[in-house]
């Protein structure tokens, strides 16, 4: 993490700087926030650089928030996307020495529920409508049952707990569907996902075809388009 060099040196620049720095150094993107500057005078922090969504730029406005005489925060971070180009400017200005891909926005992962627990799983959410048959309580080893999250009775009537292949494409689109009414569940674990490393449990034989992978999948396009969730 590079820092500007302040134009006046003032003791509370200073400060204003080591706080940026600890606060970007603390938090789940850091590896992203590495390329954003920042530059102090008279209590006017100016934000400069890239990062792959607006999301993330709204993050970063978030994490700075309420630091001690910062009078205005000026976030002139540029929105890249993954083949370089700008996404707010037109000329090459926008052009970021870093390009992003989608797996670097990811901090959320799958897990099946009778996996063992790993130290890099972060938080484990369990995201089933029900318990996983045959765990016991004493080897479940979730944070939180979120089941709100998870399809709804109608779905898996419909579907059934885990639903097939050829039946995959209306599900999934049924899901999403469902998704989008849940605000206060998506908030919770997009908010897990910013503290660090979120593991959704499920209870699927098939990951690449079960409800967890619909809500990863609609956790992470959401994440970089505000707008859609």
């Amino acid at each position: 993490m590079e820092m500007e060099p302040s134009t006046d040196g003032t003791a509370a620049d200073e400060r204003i700087y080591e706080t940026v720095r600890r606060r970007i150094d603390g938090c789940s993107y850091k590896f992203i926030f590495g390329n954003v500057t920042w530059h102090s005078n008279d209590g006017h922090l100016t934000l400069r650089g890239c990062v792959p969504s607006f999301y993330l730029k709204q993050v970063l406005q978030e994490l700075l928030h309420g630091i001690e005489r910062v009078k205005l925060i000026i976030n002139s971070v540029d929105v890249v996307s993954s083949t370089g180009m700008s996404s707010e400017r037109s000329d090459n200005r926008g052009l970021c020495p870093n390009h992003f891909h989608k797996r670097d926005l990811s901090m959320i992962q799958l897990k099946r529920a009778y996996d063992e627990p790993d130290s890099q799983d972060g938080f484990r959410v369990l995201v089933e409508p029900y318990w996983p048959r045959d765990l016991g309580e004493k080897d479940a080893k979730f944070d939180q049952w979120l089941k709100e999250v998870a399809p709804s009775a109608e779905l898996h009537q419909r579907f059934g707990q885990h639903p097939n292949v050829a039946k995959w494409a209306e599900f999934e689109q049924c899901y999403r569907a469902e998704l989008q009414e849940k605000h206060k569940s998506i908030k919770f674990l997009h908010a897990k996902s910013l503290e660090g490393v979120l593991t959704l449990i499920h209870a699927a034989h098939d990951e690449d075809h079960s409800s967890a992978a619909v809500l990863k999948r609609f956790l992470e396009e959401s994440a970089t388009n505000p707008a859609s969730n």
